[in-house]
């Protein structure tokens, strides 16, 4: 077979690496072993095409714009000098401050029906007189789907409202407040207008949650609305009603908030069991909980499908190094069968704006406001080893890595490896193995009947193609 391997750590970006295939055994070394528990039909990997980011987007000059969508919508190769490029440092133990020579190859994306709490200003689609209006996307969201879409044809995108119309809520705001009962119909219409007009401006939107993170209001700090159990229940039976009478047929997600609230699902799919005729899947956050929540559901409700649908790099938290964090988690999503992983904004400027947001979000890539230079996170690195390489219509086989994971000193933390593997529909074979310690790792793994040996370096994400010559 033919084996191709990248490594990612403090000192290089996607440097290539050694793998050797061996015929003896290694009783020391981490051991990666499918669970048998495989998951098909893997969706991709993408981002949220928030307002704020698309406001700076088509601020850019074109070369910069031109620059950004390839590194991360498009599949391109590189070039040797690329290659080379990307693998300068400022020396042993700094970060390599490169982008990849690979393009990232996001195909899935995130809109936002109306504005979030990383737009560039404050609106919603209805104009003073109450009709709806597609106005304000207009002005950069659309264009910049538009271009993304030239490059990224096969992009799915999925859209989530922060908040309906003020007048639909308590307080009367988009920032804060409850859901209103008598305005349920109402706000279905108003979201099949939204589906249908974008549908005009040529761009279809293959699924939909009701309301980003329903379960909270924010203090009323940002775009937010707080929708009951039993109201987004019913606004989905009502919508899909009204989606078939309007020719639409988008994948319904439910929830679309923290996995650690799994149970407001469940409690929802019992009350109100007409709801599994329309609810295709169930929408999470990463922000508390983790992807091992899912297999709650999942014993109680084998039929739904699970999508990552929220998750983007901190402006104060190692912005720049935590390739190892979010290569863990989206390991763990892939594990526990989660169809796609979608990040958050995939451009901010160097203060984490344009925002309407008390928090400290930052992008998958910056723009320095002054000087137009772009500098990548670790989330893009981490995107860099996954969505490079496992395709859409992957199977996923859910690995655990076992063996002897302790440090050499007693102080450090206990930090174990994770991984997991991919077959792609062309029969390509991917391993991932992340290492988040502070110590080397060796590991075995099979594939085919053959046992490969790879060392894994501390604090880094290692990628391993197999492919028929």
């Amino acid at each position: 077979m033919k084996i191709k391997a990248f490594l990612t750590d403090k000192s290089v970006h996607m440097q290539s690496v050694p793998v050797f295939a061996t015929d003896e055994t290694m009783p020391g070394a981490l051991r990666l072993t499918p669970t048998g528990k495989d998951f098909d039909d893997f969706s991709g990997f993408g981002v949220c095409l928030t307002g704020g980011s698309c406001y700076l987007l088509e601020k850019a000059d074109e070369a910069t714009r031109k620059k950004l969508i390839e590194n991360l919508f498009s599949t391109k190769e590189a070039t040797e000098e690329e290659a080379a490029a990307s693998l300068k440092n400022g020396g042993e133990g700094t970060v390599c401050s490169n982008e990849s020579p690979y393009g990232l190859g996001l195909n899935v994306g995130r809109l936002c029906v109306g504005s979030n709490d990383y737009s560039a200003e404050l609106y919603c689609y209805e104009d003073k007189d109450g009709n709806f209006s597609l106005e304000k996307d207009r002005a950069y969201v659309i264009p910049a789907i538009k271009e993304i879409l030239k490059v990224a044809p096969d992009m799915k995108l999925f859209s989530s409202p922060w908040s309906p119309p003020a007048r639909m809520k308590s307080g009367n705001s988009l920032c804060g407040g409850y859901m209103r009962d008598k305005f349920i119909e109402e706000f279905a219409d108003y979201y099949v207008s939204y589906l249908l007009a974008m549908k005009d401006e040529g761009i279809d939107i293959f699924a939909l949650t009701p309301q980003n993170e329903p379960g909270t209001e924010q203090q009323g700090r940002m775009p937010a609305c707080v929708w009951s159990p039993d109201q987004e229940a019913q606004f989905i039976l009502i919508l899909s009603e009204k989606l078939k009478k309007n020719g639409l047929d988008p994948e319904i997600w439910i929830h679309d908030h923290h996995f650690a609230y799994w149970e407001r699902v469940l409690w929802q799919f019992k009350e109100y069991p007409e709801l599994k005729n329309v609810v295709n899947a169930v929408a999470f956050h990463y922000y508390e909980g983790s992807p091992e929540d899912v297999e709650n559901l999942r014993e109680r409700i084998p039929y739904l499908e699970y999508h990552f649908t929220e998750g983007g790099p901190r402006l104060y938290d190692n912005y720049g190094s935590d390739w190892c964090k979010w290569g863990m988690i989206m390991a763990r999503s892939l594990n526990h069968g989660l169809k796609s992983f979608t990040g958050f904004n995939f451009l901010l400027d160097e203060k984490g704006g344009p925002d309407i947001s008390p928090f400290g979000c930052a992008g998958l890539v910056t723009v320095n406001s002054v000087t137009g230079n772009l500098t990548y996170s670790g989330q893009y690195r981490a995107f860099a080893h996954f969505s490079r390489f496992i395709k859409r219509g992957a199977k996923i086989m859910p690995a655990t890595i076992t063996g002897y994971q302790a440090t050499f000193s007693y102080s450090k933390p206990f930090i174990r490896a994770e991984g997991c593997m991919a077959v792609n529909p062309d029969g390509s074979i991917v391993v991932e193995v992340v290492n988040p310690s502070e110590d080397k790792r060796q590991l075995t793994f099979t594939v085919n009947g053959q046992n490969y040996y790879l060392e894994v370096k501390p604090d880094s994400i290692s990628t391993v193609i197999l492919s028929e010559e």
